[in-house]
């Protein structure tokens, strides 16, 4: 009995993992330009050295401070 309600619980995992692409939407950018423009505003951050060692979020090139976690940019 104890078997049967594994092979059940593991089932019913496997689906969902599965399904959750699919019922969750997995489309972040709806339109082509939104994702050039973060690609772009990326790479400038990448170019300026001011994303995040902790976090990896891209910030303003003037930036002293991550904009998501706080942590001071020189360190």
């Amino acid at each position: 009995m104890t078997d049967y309600l594994l092979v059940i619980a593991l089932g019913a995992i496997a689906l969902g993992a599965v399904a959750f692409p699919f019922l969750a939407g997995t489309d972040r950018y709806d339109d082509p330009a939104e994702l050039d423009a973060d690609i772009a505003r990326y790479r400038e951050a990448l170019d300026a050295g001011t994303v995040c060692a902790r976090c990896r979020h891209a910030n303003a090139p003037d930036a002293r401070f991550c904009g998501d976690c706080g942590r001071a940019l020189d360190e």
